[in-house]
């Protein structure tokens, strides 16, 4: 028979030994994972394991039809982006870094191309308290899970659209908080 002081050190025994069985599986599959990385070509390692996404300037700004719509609805137009218009009629994405002489202000045919960033000091914001908070974040994840819009940009855009057309919150109330809006 075992003392109790034999079985507490069997007991401790065993845990030493899974707690190393564990650890050397963990050492087994990081090496092998380093090795996948020499075997595998390269081209193919790429596609299997992306560094990082490629995301176009233009998925980092609102849509026209959405600039158009803010501007509308009276919100001021003061970004780092812009849409402007060109010679043939066609609207580009324009950097101005907020210089707002670089635009033409004398045809008044630009429109604030709002960033993802831009957008959510906006609605950041409009929230009254941290209910309001929850709730604004309830309806963009929603909106990003139902896929409404194809950026975010365009969510948060929609979203400031919303609230203002249905009185959740006006330009004046944006305007008194100092963020982007007149």
């Amino acid at each position: 028979m075992l003392s109790v002081s034999q079985l507490e050190m069997v007991v401790q025994i065993g845990r030493l030994t899974i707690t190393f069985m564990i650890f050397s599986s963990i050492i087994q599959i990081i090496s092998v994972m380093r090795m996948m990385t020499l075997i595998i070509p390269m081209p193919i390692f790429i596609f299997l394991f992306p560094r990082r996404m490629k995301v176009k300037l233009e998925d980092q700004v609102c849509l026209l039809e959405l600039a158009k719509k803010l501007k509308e609805l009276g919100v001021k137009q003061d970004s780092v982006f812009y849409w402007v218009i060109t010679m043939t009629t066609n609207y580009h994405l324009s950097y101005t870094g907020g210089d707002k002489s670089l635009l033409p202000l004398e045809r008044n045919d630009f429109y604030s191309a709002f960033t993802v960033a831009e957008l959510g000091e906006i609605l950041l914001a409009t929230a009254k308290d941290d209910e309001q908070l929850q709730i604004l974040y309830d309806r963009m994840f929603t909106l990003r899970l139902n896929q409404k819009h194809e950026t975010e940009a365009d969510d948060r855009a929609w979203m400031l659209v919303y609230m203002i057309e249905n009185g959740e919150t006006d330009v004046e109330k944006l305007a008194e908080t100092g963020v982007t809006a007149g």
